[in-house]
């Protein structure tokens, strides 16, 4: 039985480190997968109890009182969940505890009892202090994927989700579409007004970008300086030229330049031939007069 409980919790552990890499995606899979666990080793615990106490008039409660201090420390599971499958446990060896009579009860059932309201208030004190940790875990994470200027995903997040999103394409038949586009003459607006209105430059860009992307099938990002890359899933080439439209009509202080290259996502390319080819593009917008969208 013992064995079983170490290769069980081994394999939980393995499983939980391995999902938990990307704790804001798989957080919801980490807490089924822990809570899933704690019900079986729960259920362990009080068999091996009743096991325990099937040839002997003394009643052992140390594996469970010891599985009751030890859950909640390693696994993250909500106090009313914790809750509920205490009580399933308390009962059942606190009924195992009565049926050998009154001196069993008074030499282990009162210790019994005492011990399962300390590991409860352990459980609680845990899981508030464990949330806190995951919240600011996620926190953190999603701080270094965003640009703290413009609210947009900075380069990073462009490098590690890049791929996927191509992937995806592909597995999907369906069409990229990549935008590079640039600020025009920002150096000289920051020369001329100083780099506090360049900060309101790029925060209105940003807020602009964010307008007509969703981080579903199209996304923003910061790609450097006054840089930026759009991405749109499925779209048609008319479509998004049509959003570049909209983009620059909404733009009222600055003009940017915008290079777009369209193509069908197969296995023979990557998503960084996209964005070089659309970085290749924009140039020929910087050099065709600025201002103005080139396309393949």
């Amino acid at each position: 039985c013992y064995s079983i409980l170490l290769v069980v919790s081994c394999l939980v552990i393995l499983f939980s480190k391995l999902i938990s890499k990307d704790v804001n995606k798989n957080f919801e899979y980490v807490a089924i997968v822990e809570d899933i666990y704690a019900i079986c080793i729960l259920l362990w615990s009080v068999c091996i109890t009743y096991l325990d106490a099937y040839d002997s008039t003394y009643i052992n409660v140390l594996v469970y009182a010891t599985i009751l201090l030890v859950l909640p420390i390693v696994v993250f599971i909500q106090p009313y969940k914790f809750l509920i499958l205490h009580a399933f446990g308390f009962v059942s060896i606190l009924l195992l505890i009565i049926s050998r009579g009154t001196g069993v009860f008074l030499s282990v059932g009162i210790n019994f009892i005492v011990f399962s309201a300390v590991s409860l208030v352990i459980a609680i004190s845990f899981y508030n202090v464990r949330l806190i940790s995951i919240k600011n875990e996620i926190k953190l994470e999603k701080l270094s994927e965003v640009d703290s200027l413009t609210s947009l995903y900075n380069r990073q997040k462009l490098n590690s989700v890049g791929k996927e999103i191509y992937e995806q394409c592909v597995k999907n038949n369906q069409t990229l579409s990549c935008i590079m586009c640039d600020i025009d003459d920002f150096k000289k607006i920051n020369d001329t007004y100083g780099h506090l209105r360049g900060d309101e430059v790029l925060i209105e860009i940003g807020t602009i970008l964010n307008k007509y992307t969703n981080s579903i099938d199209s996304f923003a990002y910061r790609y450097g300086g006054e840089e930026f890359t759009l991405l749109f899933i499925g779209k048609s080439k008319e479509d998004v030229k049509s959003i570049v439209s909209d983009i620059q009509k909404d733009l009222k202080s600055v003009t940017l330049s915008f290079g777009l290259y369209h193509n069908q996502a197969t296995n023979n390319f990557k998503i960084e031939g996209f964005l070089s080819y659309a970085d290749d593009l924009l140039y020929q917008s910087k050099n065709n007069g600025k201002n103005r969208l080139t396309s393949n």
